[in-house]
């Protein structure tokens, strides 16, 4: 797990390079990170740069090996602690969000985990179906019971079930 401790930035940047895997379930990424993160002020950072992905999941179609190469584009404002708004009624570990909440990620007053960050935002860039070529068929039903209904005489199987 990388750290990285906020004293520890004396510049106004710090270069970044760094590779790392997780995994999430059923799924395996190997990530790539090259970037730089910015001091913007006395409680904000930027991150920003390139993490090239190899994910590792489970094709959508047809249950194989779907391997991903992602290339995401990396730029995160990051506020150091939580946001301050606490309204009437929240207990004292609670916290409400504004809108403007929404952009920035908070870390910990003292350090962030950039693998943890790297990682949600990778997750984000996995697309919502994942095939393991362009053309996949699918499922093949060769060798099951059901090989004689295929989607052309699926319905003149149910008008034969209808008859009965």
């Amino acid at each position: 797990m990388k750290i990285i401790i906020y004293n520890e930035i004396e510049d106004s940047s710090l270069a970044i390079e760094h590779s790392f895997s997780f995994e999430d379930g059923s799924d395996r990424a190997d990530i790539q990170f090259e970037g730089n993160l910015l001091k913007v002020d006395n409680a904000g950072f930027y991150l920003q740069g390139v993490a090239d992905v190899i994910y590792n999941t489970i094709c959508d179609r047809c249950g194989g090996t779907a391997v991903l190469k992602l290339r995401a584009d990396i730029s995160i404002n990051i506020e150091r602690g939580l946001p301050i708004t606490k309204p009437v009624g929240f207990a004292a570990d609670e916290h409400e969000m504004s809108d403007e909440d929404g952009d920035s990620f908070y870390s910990e007053p003292d350090s962030l985990d950039l693998e943890e960050l790297l990682r949600q935002e990778v997750i984000l860039q996995v697309p919502a179906k994942r095939i393991c070529k362009e053309d996949c068929q699918g499922l093949e039903y060769k060798d099951s019971p059901e090989a004689e209904i295929t989607p052309i005489n699926s319905l003149a199987a149910l008008k034969a079930l209808k008859e009965k």
